[in-house]
């Protein structure tokens, strides 16, 4: 069947999108009605949650698409991501945000393969309020790029903040895990 996507060429039985979760979706997941108010996540360092709650995420000032605040889609994935950053320790926080991803810049092909080189730069910024792409060192359970969403400060809001096993922590709560 004919992708049911405006302008999609592709031919396959349904196109999932990655925000609203739709199984069959008639649109690409960069214009989906919902791009307004996502929930995307990220994987911290425990020590940095005194800083979160006091003043948000903070952009990274490098990486693949430029100065942003970086987010997966994926619970388990971001909790990966936590623990490589301290090299398995379970120091590190899940930080579950939401976020209007406003007008999206994709860099992706249909293949999971980037069409685009990345944007070290953010060139994105100009003419977008977010891009993603597939991050070729982040591999998901299937062996496909994980992809990373880029996204402005301004459009994150820092909903809930757990540890690996669940557990939130809130403004004048514990730092550290005992």
């Amino acid at each position: 069947m004919l992708c049911k996507a405006r302008g999609g060429t592709e031919m396959h039985a349904r196109r999932r999108c990655i925000f609203c979760r739709h199984g069959n979706a008639n649109h690409w997941s960069n214009v989906c009605p919902h791009r307004y108010n996502v929930v995307l996540l990220q994987g911290k360092l425990l020590c940095d949650t005194q800083s979160i709650l006091k003043h948000g995420i903070e952009e990274s000032t490098s990486g693949n698409l430029g100065k942003a605040v970086y987010f997966l889609l994926h619970e388990d994935r971001a909790a990966e991501i936590a623990k490589h950053l301290v090299n398995g320790s379970p120091e590190t926080v899940v930080v579950e945000c939401q976020v209007n991803l406003g007008k999206c810049k994709i860099y992706s092909g249909t293949d999971h393969s980037p069409q685009t080189p990345a944007d070290p730069t953010g060139r994105w910024r100009d003419g977008y309020d977010s891009a993603m792409q597939p991050h070729a060192a982040w591999k998901s359970a299937k062996g496909f790029p994980v992809t990373e969403i880029a996204v402005k400060k301004e459009n994150v809001k820092v909903l809930k903040i757990y540890t690996l096993d669940g557990k939130e922590i809130k403004k004048g709560g514990p730092w550290t895990l005992m």
